[in-house]
């Protein structure tokens, strides 16, 4: 579970604040995802490992988790694009 401070860190400096201005937004956002696209592929991963056999049979749900995080890396952005997409955000500015 060491993967869980770092999107909540993130989530947290995602959320506006009267400080932010409409240039940060975007950055604190795709940071925000990038951690929780990472974190949910991690922990679902280890959560597998951890219940052995029976992760992966219907008896259990964690199947479910680690196909939601792999299915969502594939219809939405890989963690290796949203790092591309926020290194270009970073740079530009």
């Amino acid at each position: 579970m060491r993967a869980i401070p770092a999107p909540r860190t993130s989530g947290g400096r995602a959320t506006p604040s009267p400080d932010d201005t409409a240039a940060t937004a975007p950055t604190a956002a795709a940071t925000a995802r990038l951690a929780a696209t990472e974190a949910l592929a991690a922990v679902a991963a280890e959560g597998i490992q951890l219940h052995g056999g029976i992760a992966i049979t219907w008896e259990h749900d964690m199947h479910l988790y680690f196909k939601r995080a792999h299915g969502s890396a594939h219809l939405l952005d890989s963690p290796q694009a949203l790092l591309r997409q926020l290194e270009s955000e970073v740079l530009q500015a």
